[in-house]
């Protein structure tokens, strides 16, 4: 946290009488009003984020299922050819 660099009381040198000082609170609210600016650009920022590991998900999902069909005609594909050596072998 940052430190605020007015007092909160001020003196009154005309009447010697102790006063709140008006730029501790202003200061104080435009700290805290720039933390909450500073927390939703943050909370935006997770939000994007978040957002975009979705589609990495949804990406890596398809990848995934692709290669599965991929290695399955594969496998389908070396089985046929097989079968094609077999029968040349036996003619």
């Amino acid at each position: 946290m940052a430190q605020c660099p007015y007092s909160e009381y001020v003196i009154d040198k005309t009447d010697n009488k102790v006063y709140e000082n008006p730029l501790h609170s202003v200061w104080h609210q435009g700290y805290e009003a720039h933390k909450l600016e500073t927390m939703k650009g943050d909370i935006a920022k997770q939000k994007d984020f978040d957002q975009k590991m979705k589609q990495v998900d949804k990406f890596a999902a398809q990848f995934i299922s692709r290669t599965e069909e991929l290695n399955k005609l594969h496998t389908e594909f070396n089985a046929a050819e097989s079968e094609v050596g077999t029968t040349k072998k036996r003619e």
